[in-house]
């Protein structure tokens, strides 16, 4: 329970949202130019029971406009040594070390016209977490307790109109088990 709030822990941290220039894509008319506002949500599932929901909205110009969401974290990974290492005297047989990993959440998205009142969004979603080895007896001794990183990436294009909403993708973790749902709503759009 201490390693899995410590996880916890170390999984919250910054978010940072950039808006880049339109891509050369066709030419669209000023006045056809809105602002469209996108929610997408991360729920995780244990059988049918939802153990966590993550919503990242995001703002994103209809001509072509991309917008980007990095939000993660870097998580130490404890590794010991074997032996002395001439170049580091200080650290001697079985020293404690660490590596970091990053985890956490990457989101691309692009938007243009998609005919009768709809968006074309272009989402592009990467997403890893820690997960600790639970099970019982471990599947290697040795690394019992170890966590266990998974990933997630998915790309799709949608269309979607004004308050729409769709199930970007469905996928299942083979470790665990664990449902990833991943939903993505037009939320609003503003002229």
């Amino acid at each position: 329970m201490k390693n899995l709030l410590l996880i916890g822990l170390l999984l919250m941290g910054p978010v940072t949202l950039c808006a880049q220039e339109p891509s050369p894509a066709a030419p669209v008319a000023a006045a056809d130019v809105v602002s469209l506002k996108v929610r997408v949500t991360l729920s995780r599932y244990q059988g049918e029971k939802r153990v966590s929901a993550a919503p990242y909205e995001m703002t994103v110009r209809s001509d072509g406009g991309r917008a980007q969401l990095r939000m993660g974290n870097e998580v130490p990974v404890p590794f010991v040594t074997a032996g002395v290492d001439p170049k580091k005297p200080d650290l001697g047989p079985g020293s404690l070390s660490f590596n970091y990993r990053p985890v956490g959440t990457n989101i691309d998205l692009t938007a243009t016209p998609g005919g009768n009142g709809r968006y074309k969004l272009d989402v592009l979603l990467e997403d890893s977490s820690v997960v600790l080895d639970k099970t019982e007896p471990p599947p290697m001794p040795a690394l019992a307790g170890a966590p266990i990183f998974r990933s997630f990436r998915s790309t799709n294009t949608l269309l979607l109109r004004n308050g729409e909403s769709t199930e970007f993708t469905l996928a299942t973790d083979r470790i665990t088990g664990d449902t990833l749902k991943v939903d993505v709503t037009l939320l609003t759009v503003t002229k």
